[in-house]
């Protein structure tokens, strides 16, 4: 599961918060979580950021996995 929270703060710059969530199940209403990752950034006006979220499973003997990669563009 991705989540991302964009808003334009009081200095007119994009605050960007993006969390990845990794679930064990065949089901999207599984509440297994296997990890997460987190991150956050700012971009000003004119700039861009690439955010890029990774999520590999604790479980013994798992190679499951997540990616996400967006760019956030200020234009």
């Amino acid at each position: 599961m991705l989540l991302v929270d964009i808003f334009l703060n009081n200095q007119e710059k994009v605050v960007v918060a993006a969390t990845l969530k990794l679930y064990e199940g065949a089901s999207c209403s599984s509440n297994d979580n296997d990890g997460e990752d987190y991150r956050a950034t700012t971009v000003a006006l004119g700039a861009s950021r690439q955010v890029d979220l990774a999520v590999d499973s604790h479980e013994w003997g798992s190679d499951d996995k997540a990616r996400a990669s967006f760019i956030v563009l200020h234009g």
